[in-house]
């Protein structure tokens, strides 16, 4: 369970990474000069930083491997 657990965030990144490339845009709609795929481009690439800045505090310690030295 706890390997799950470990995949979990990685699992989650590699989904947002997918989803950051504008594959299924068809239209061609321009909104302030700025194409419609490029704004869901930058949209999921800013949630994809929020993600992980937040995943780094989060799962920082849950992740590692090495034992604190007070273990020792």
């Amino acid at each position: 369970m706890k390997e799950a657990k470990k995949l979990l965030p990685h699992i989650i990144t590699l989904l947002f990474i997918f989803l950051s490339a504008p594959y299924f845009f068809k239209c061609e709609k321009i909104i302030y000069g700025f194409p419609m795929w490029g704004i869901y481009s930058l949209i999921i690439s800013l949630l994809l930083s929020i993600y992980l800045s937040f995943a780094v505090i989060i799962f920082w310690d849950f992740l590692s491997d090495e034992k604190d030295d007070k273990s020792i």
